[in-house]
């Protein structure tokens, strides 16, 4: 092969190597672009329909547990409660006859 063509095939190699850097480069930076577009597009959507985040979430749940549970303690010692003062109100009524 002549020194002309050999020279012309390399720079044609170049060329499409430098074309497919450039098509990959440009690729990846779309790709970059459109993860971003999505991801804020994503967060919009979520504070228009009040939506929380997880760790919101959780704190929610947790508080919610513990109210819960004070709840039932409470219900427990009203219970108590209750039964002490039928059991008392048994008694003064024995106590006057």
């Amino acid at each position: 092969m002549s020194s002309k063509k050999q020279d012309l095939l390399d720079d044609i190699t170049k060329l499409a190597g430098s074309a497919i850097d450039t098509a990959m480069h440009s690729a990846a930076d779309a790709k970059e672009q459109l993860k971003h577009m999505v991801h804020d597009k994503v967060e919009l959507l979520c504070k228009e329909h009040d939506l929380v985040t997880r760790q919101e979430f959780e704190v929610a749940q947790e508080m919610i547990q513990k109210a819960r549970l004070e709840q039932e303690q409470l219900s427990a010692r009203l219970k108590k409660l209750e039964e002490i003062i039928a059991s008392g109100t048994t008694k003064s009524a024995k106590d006057k006859k």
